[in-house]
């Protein structure tokens, strides 16, 4: 995808203002819909975790129109936003790609352009140049995109995350707001990462959220950890572009624990509807 990573939105209210809701984001409460997150596992096929899930037709979900204004901002890279648009977002912890984990990453994307006699070429001018094929771009796009998530799938790092206690602070932080100034389709918090579909309200800008969802949650985190340092890196986020991403997308995030080889108990999964799932299951034939 040529989008950049991050995802800034328009806001005309600062986020850290009073809101709708009573209690402030920085000390957000478990959301009364979903109080319990020790429920009972759910064994469920990757099948009927679909788009078409009759619990979720209440929230219209909007992709990517190219007729309505794109916001891009920057940091250490660009990131667009649409207004009310679903996002797939991905926040991971600060040492869940180490150093020698990028030099490889790198080095991979590298090689892929030297197998097609592209060597001379840098990745960083890959996406930037106009006069290459826009199916090699798109392809080279996929690759970096998917040895990136294999990467992170590997889970390097501290993986704090693994401890259920250290997820559910991140679980309430994205469900806190949820239906105020956002609506969450659903999320998987994997050991070192979080991959969330989210689409925000008017009024309400994904960048800033994001940033206070990483604040809370890491403040959170580093007292019951009793660790100190960054707790998050820069987070990904790509506007989607039409219904069939989308649903690849909702698979994706179903799917992550599994392709992960992660065990019942090493990540949670919540979507919107059914809510908590300790264990997802393959269909059988």
């Amino acid at each position: 995808d040529s989008q950049s990573h991050d995802a800034p939105s328009r806001d005309s209210q600062s986020h850290d203002a009073p809101s709708r809701d009573s209690q402030s984001h920085d000390a957000p409460s478990r959301d009364s819909r979903n109080a319990n997150l020790d429920v009972p596992t759910s064994h469920r096929s990757s099948a009927e975790l679909r788009l078409d899930s009759e619990s979720r037709a209440t929230i219209i979900w909007h992709t990517f129109d190219p007729d309505v204004e794109v916001l891009i901002g920057t940091r250490t890279r660009p990131h667009w936003d649409q207004t009310g648009a679903v996002t797939f977002v991905t926040i991971r912890l600060a040492d869940s790609v180490p150093k020698a984990v990028i030099q490889r990453w790198l080095a991979e994307q590298q090689a892929w352009l030297s197998r097609r006699g592209l060597k001379d070429l840098e990745v960083d001018s890959m996406l930037a140049r106009t006069d290459l094929p826009r199916d090699l771009q798109r392809a080279f796009t996929k690759f970096r995109n998917q040895r990136w998530n294999e990467h992170l799938d590997s889970c390097h790092g501290s993986c704090l995350l693994r401890n259920t206690e250290y997820a559910r602070i991140v679980a309430d932080a994205l469900l806190h707001f949820d239906g105020v100034r956002y609506d969450v389709d659903r999320f998987v918090i994997m050991p070192n990462h979080v991959h969330v579909l989210v689409q925000m309200r008017p009024g309400w800008e994904l960048r800033k959220q994001c940033e206070s969802w990483m604040r809370y949650s890491g403040r959170q985190i580093h007292a019951a950890a009793k660790t100190s340092g960054p707790c998050w890196a820069e987070p990904f986020d790509h506007v989607v572009r039409n219904a069939d991403q989308f649903q690849y997308l909702c698979q994706y995030i179903v799917d992550n624990p599994r392709k992960a080889r992660l065990r019942p108990g090493e990540y949670l999964l919540w979507i919107r509807g059914p809510g908590f799932f300790r264990e997802v299951v393959e269909a059988k034939p």
